[in-house]
């Protein structure tokens, strides 16, 4: 088994993170020249934007599973846009009221 460097290890966890966000491996000379930090930081960022992708295609699919129940197409709204959305609203049934 072979020791890797911090640098080394940073490298690689970017350029896997780097690949499943993208599709490619990056291809930057800075990686390999720049401070450790800026290498830490794009590591930090190169995951967190990973995992927002992976939270945007769940919402997608739960949206298209939810659609498909119901036999129709999935509406193309973020959640935002909705008019109880933000701070102070909520759902009550008719029933209820």
């Amino acid at each position: 088994m072979t020791n890797l460097t911090e640098r080394e290890e940073l490298i690689s966890a970017y350029s896997d993170g780097y690949k499943d966000w993208a599709g490619f491996r990056p291809r930057d000379r800075a990686l390999y020249e720049g401070p450790i930090e800026e290498l830490r930081a794009a590591v930090d960022w190169v995951y967190k934007a990973l995992a927002e992708e992976m939270e945007r295609e769940r919402e997608q699919e739960r949206a298209e599973r939810l659609a498909a129940e119901r036999g129709c197409e999935p509406a193309e709204v973020e959640p935002e846009s909705f008019p109880t959305a933000g701070d102070g609203w909520s759902f009550t049934p008719a029933e209820a009221a």
